[in-house]
């Protein structure tokens, strides 16, 4: 028997044109026999081969697709961001085309219906990370602990469900450094981890290498936590307290003698040690800056440059909330 909640997927596409019809077909299918009433939001990051044309003949033979297409590639967080914004769904299902499996789709639902939270997918082994980034990732685990005050989870995915109150939620955060997790994170809601195993459409995993997981790292730590702008504040204060006790010394020892025994090496590495921590003050100072600078420019986090559905959007033509025809209100407190 088919569930009535309404499901809405949403799925990010880059450049996904030998995949999209198989990976469709599979998604609508589920749907299908699940859902009386679902969606399948495609939110195209500005493909650059013919992942458009594909999804042009899969509206025209399918129903109950959303398309939209994004003016320029702004990443994954954004494109899902866009789908979550157009979804309209009890539960919201967010996953990759490459790597999820659609069968999944309503353990999870109903996992998400049970427990009342957002159920997250985490994989038993994230094999397409590099070899220096399994090994940094408990470390870059610990300072999130330590400096947002939240854990990740482990191998966590981008296959979540989340129910329509924390899609609302979400959406609400404008934030251009968009961190799905960090999110999740802070609007509260109970979270649970679901267990499953990645099948790359592909045949192969993609290898993340070293460089945009620190870059994706570092970025997301700057945009969510305060606390390295304090440990450099902290670093200044101690700093200057150390330099005022040298000077201190240096004037009572001139006054104590008269001939100064030279200290060229230590002051000479106590100047580079003051420069190495100036410098290092600065380039934090500079991130904070410059993560300040984009967030007060008044942008939109994204633009659509094309939108289009299939024939159908509800499934269910006669389910209850969906009205024909618009129905008159009598005002009792007005006479006839």
């Amino acid at each position: 028997m088919r569930s009535d909640c309404f499901v809405s997927v949403v799925v990010p596409l880059r450049n996904n044109t030998t995949i999209i019809k198989s990976f469709v077909q599979e998604v609508l299918e589920v749907l299908r026999l699940n859902y009386a009433n679902y969606e399948l939001i495609l939110a195209d990051d500005f493909s650059s081969d013919t992942t458009a044309e594909e999804v042009e003949k899969l509206l025209s033979k399918f129903e109950c697709i959303r398309y939209i297409r994004l003016s320029r590639m702004s990443g994954i967080e954004i494109a899902i961001t866009a789908g979550l914004d157009s979804s309209i769904g009890d539960f919201v299902v967010a996953m990759e085309s490459e790597f999820d499996p659609p069968a999944e789709i309503p353990k999870m639902v109903d996992l998400a219906r049970s427990k009342q939270g957002i159920v997250i997918g985490v994989v038993d082994k994230k094999v397409q990370y590099g070899f220096a980034v399994r090994v940094l990732s408990p470390f870059f685990n610990f300072l999130c602990n330590k400096l947002m005050e939240f854990r990740f989870p482990k191998n966590a995915s981008y296959f979540w469900v989340l129910p329509r109150q924390a899609v609302d939620s979400i959406t609400r955060i404008r934030q251009k450094s968009r961190y799905f997790r960090v999110f999740v994170s802070n609007i509260g809601y109970r979270t649970v981890l679901y267990s499953y195993k990645q099948i790359p459409q592909s045949g192969k995993f993609k290898k993340w290498g070293i460089f945009p997981a620190l870059n994706l790292g570092f970025s997301m730590i700057i945009s969510n936590s305060m606390q390295p702008l304090r440990l450099i504040s902290i670093l200044g204060i101690a700093t200057s307290a150390i330099s005022l006790l040298l000077a201190s010394g240096i004037v009572v020892y001139r006054f104590a003698t008269v001939q100064i025994v030279p200290g060229w090496v230590g002051i000479s590495l106590w100047i580079m040690s003051l420069f190495f921590i100036n410098f290092i003050i600065l380039a934090v100072l500079c991130e904070y800056v410059g993560r300040i600078h984009e967030e007060t420019k008044e942008k939109p986090l994204y633009n659509i440059m094309e939108e289009k559905n299939s024939s159908v959007v509800i499934a269910d033509e006669f389910r209850r909330n969906v009205f024909e025809e618009s129905i008159d209100i009598v005002d009792d407190t007005k006479g006839n």
